[in-house]
């Protein structure tokens, strides 16, 4: 209902500034509209942001550059009602940096692991 009459005030107010900005051509009146969309369902703040976290964080599918993973940490915490200044959110990149580094890290030794592993199967006839 609200987002009605507002769309009814502002195509008022762009038809009188039609009209005085082309007071000689009432072709031209009329022609701008606003409508706004009625479709008001609530958007799941928390959720979206549980989404993004599974989607763009290691143990997610999709990879990410640590500035993905900075973005997503910010507003994680500004959604929490923490608010950072300057020197935190360095701090913070700096830990999504060294939280990335010590992920891959620990992929390469896993890795190392699951090759020896294969190996000594391999070795031992595949049992």
């Amino acid at each position: 209902m609200i987002s009605i009459c507002l769309d009814e005030m502002e195509n008022e107010a762009l038809y009188l500034l039609e009209q005085v900005n082309f007071p000689g051509d009432p072709s031209k009146w009329g022609l701008s509209t606003v409508k706004r969309s009625t479709d008001f369902s609530a958007i799941d703040i928390d959720g979206e942001i549980e989404r993004a976290v599974v989607r763009w964080t290691p143990a997610g599918q999709l990879p990410a550059t640590p500035d993905i993973l900075f973005e997503i940490t910010l507003r994680a915490a500004e959604r929490d009602g923490i608010t950072l200044d300057e020197n935190q959110k360095k701090d913070l990149r700096a830990a999504v940096e060294a939280a990335l580094q010590q992920n891959s890290q620990a992929e390469d030794v896993l890795g190392s692991l699951r090759k020896r592993r294969f190996s000594l199967d391999a070795a031992n006839g595949g049992a």
